[in-house]
């Protein structure tokens, strides 16, 4: 019968220097040295490398995950001193809590074998600097047993199946294991979160230059919420008779004029604000939309409708269409993983937990962990069908013709047929600014 296994707390005080403990541990593995530690950075590879030797027995082997704070650059020196032993675990692209992570593997744990005993570190360490030197306030417990105890065999069971899981890192695979740790990372610089007014309007009238000012005249009160002053706009000034509800609008033959809202009027017409109808005798043109049903129209001088709100609009210059797309999403940019397709069964969920996952993380009733193999970005432009793609067939001069990530339009289906010409952008993506694929 084994003896009874000794186990041994670390820490009471919470801020304690565990590299010594450590080291004592790995240097025991005189057989085999055998890790799973979640996140990995310069400073788990010098602890590491003083130990290649215990590294590179047949037996051993060291797992770190791919994800942040995770130094891809340090996992490949690990590879460079222990190679064929070092691994990477690239997570699963489900299950997924919503806003929230995808699956990972998140262990922390170490087992050192000799021939007399077998030494096993579990606790909160990660192979970080602040919990390695002490200054994070971290908790472990080392317990010293025969192969053959309970706690052993089962610390050895999981410490397979993180390697098992995981995938032999390859120095060739940098660029795609940091494609799937970047999609953590802020958005590009020529995606910019931006709250523009965009207009698209059947112009009878074509402007020759800029500066000049619009006054706006709107009837339903739908809208309200889009008028502030100072917010930007863009002006798409289309032919009379071409933008219709359910057809993509052609921008070949499209002006487009940038600039921004100057004042907001409420007139004695609103329901909810009434205030007084403005003469905007200056204005150089006017634009009307009487309904919910029908693109605004611009013209040099209007009908007189009856508008509840009265907008000023100054454009200060002109642009080429195609340069800026527009989405009215609020996550303009997705991560599609290269899963695998059947995944592994895990386990029935508990029901109150269940709507925090999406709906890929389940097969019926129970979770699925589908493992990761590589990932590709999603460019998601969300708008209306008549509008969003917003470019010319023939692109400016100097516009790239492709996104870097793949680009996805996905059409919302609008609530009022006017949503198509009316609207305010949550994104907008610069294409001028993009780099070269």
């Amino acid at each position: 019968m084994p003896a009874a296994p000794s186990i041994q707390f670390f820490h009471p005080s919470g801020h304690v220097k565990v590299r010594s403990t450590l080291d004592r541990l790995i240097g025991s593995g005189t057989e085999s040295f055998r890790g799973a530690v979640c996140f990995f950075t310069r400073a788990g590879f010098l602890l590491l490398r003083r130990h290649a030797t215990v590294l590179n027995r047949p037996d051993s082997f060291f797992v770190a995950s791919v994800d942040y704070p995770t130094n891809l650059e340090a996992l490949k020196e690990l590879h460079g001193i222990a190679p064929g032993h070092t691994y990477i675990h690239l997570g699963g692209a489900t299950p997924e809590e919503i806003r929230v992570s995808r699956a990972l593997m998140h262990s922390k744990i170490l087992l050192a074998a000799n021939s007399e005993q077998q030494r096993l570190w579990v606790g909160s360490h990660n192979f970080t600097g602040q919990a390695i030197e002490g200054g994070n306030i971290e908790a472990g417990i080392e317990l010293t047993g025969d192969r053959n105890s309970q706690p052993i065999r089962d610390a050895s069971a999981h410490l397979e199946v993180c390697r098992a899981t995981a995938e032999l890192f390859d120095p060739a695979q940098m660029e795609r294991y940091k494609q799937i740790q970047n999609e953590r990372l802020p958005l590009p610089s020529w995606i910019r979160p931006d709250r523009l007014l965009i207009l698209h309007a059947e112009a009878r009238n074509q402007p020759s230059s800029a500066p000049f000012t619009c006054h706006l005249q709107i009837v339903p009160t739908d809208f309200d919420k889009y008028f502030l002053n100072d917010r930007g706009v863009r002006l798409y000034l289309h032919s009379a008779g071409t933008l219709r509800r359910g057809i993509p609008a052609s921008f070949a033959n499209v002006t487009l004029w940038s600039g921004s809202i100057t004042g907001v009027v409420r007139t004695h017409r609103h329901p909810r604000n009434s205030g007084v109808q403005g003469q905007f005798q200056n204005a150089d043109y006017e634009i009307e939309l009487p309904d919910v049903f029908n693109a605004p129209v611009f013209d040099v001088k209007g009908t007189g409708i009856p508008a509840t709100s009265q907008i000023v609009l100054r454009m200060d210059a002109r642009r080429e269409p195609g340069r800026e797309v527009y989405s009215i999403d609020k996550v303009p940019v997705t991560n599609v993983y290269d899963a695998d397709a059947v995944g592994q069964d895990l386990h029935e969920v508990d029901d109150d937990m269940r709507e925090l996952f999406t709906p890929e993380s389940f097969d019926g009733q129970r979770m699925l962990y589908r493992p990761v193999r590589g990932m590709k970005q999603q460019l998601k432009v969300e708008g209306y069908e008549e509008t969003m793609r917003t470019m010319s067939p023939a692109l400016p001069s100097g516009t790239k013709e492709l996104f870097s990530p793949e680009i996805m339009y996905v059409a919302k289906e609008a609530k009022r047929p006017a949503d198509a010409f009316l609207f305010v952008s949550k994104h907008v993506i610069d294409r001028e600014q993009q780099p070269e694929s």
